[in-house]
């Protein structure tokens, strides 16, 4: 059986309040801790509270965040906070910005690996949590670095089809040479050898000219 926690599609174990988070489920089935409709908005709440705690009180370290987070009235806090220092990869003292996703995603993903033993969450899907609680930067490439990259390709084919009709235009004149060798008991074989070349040639201008069409619709 899953974890408590992933069960209901709260990762953090955020205890139930007053406090009206997005996504909370109509019935709150567990005496003790949150039920949410969905994991992100059990994600976007531990993003949620990090904010709150560094941003109102002032808490700018690991040793400070997860203190607040996991008093040790109930927790073995000093664990917590070497766990989650390793996740993020700092020192427990050092100060950080969790309102970066390169912070904000590892300190997520340290707290529901402790908490469950497991993370079965996608980073994408934490991201998207952590987006929805208000880390700017958490979110995928825009679509202008996709199309950046297809324009990239379709360069790269144009390059190859102006060659390929470069070396066609060629093909006339050897098979015109290939035709005074009619007597010659190797001329099929050189009339054969110039007609792939006029294919190839021909073919890569095509290649050519539709990824200048795709430049143009991706940029």
């Amino acid at each position: 059986m899953a974890p408590r926690g992933i069960r209901n599609n709260n990762p953090g174990n955020i205890r139930r309040s007053a406090t009206k988070w997005q996504g909370l489920a109509n019935v709150q089935g567990d005496p003790d801790f949150c039920t949410f409709t969905a994991p992100k908005w059990g994600l976007r709440a531990i993003a949620r509270l990090m904010l709150t705690y560094s941003n109102q009180h002032g808490l700018q370290t690991i040793r400070g965040l997860v203190g607040r987070w996991a008093p040790e009235s109930e927790n073995n806090t000093p664990a917590y906070v070497t766990a989650v220092a390793l996740g993020v990869g700092v020192d427990p003292d050092a100060d950080i910005d969790v309102d970066q996703a390169s912070v904000m995603l590892p300190l997520v993903k340290a707290i529901i690996l402790h908490e469950n033993g497991e993370n079965p969450f996608a980073d994408a899907m934490i991201l998207e949590a952590v987006h929805l609680a208000g880390v700017a930067d958490a979110k995928p490439p825009p679509l202008t670095t996709q199309h950046s990259f297809q324009a990239q390709v379709g360069a790269s084919v144009a390059v190859i089809g102006a060659a390929g009709a470069h070396l066609g235009q060629y093909a006339p004149t050897v098979k015109n040479w290939a035709g005074q060798l009619s007597g010659f008991t190797g001329a099929p074989i050189i009339q054969h050898a110039v007609t792939i070349l006029l294919t190839v040639g021909g073919g890569l201008t095509l290649v050519g000219i539709a990824s200048q069409i795709l430049k143009q619709r991706t940029a």
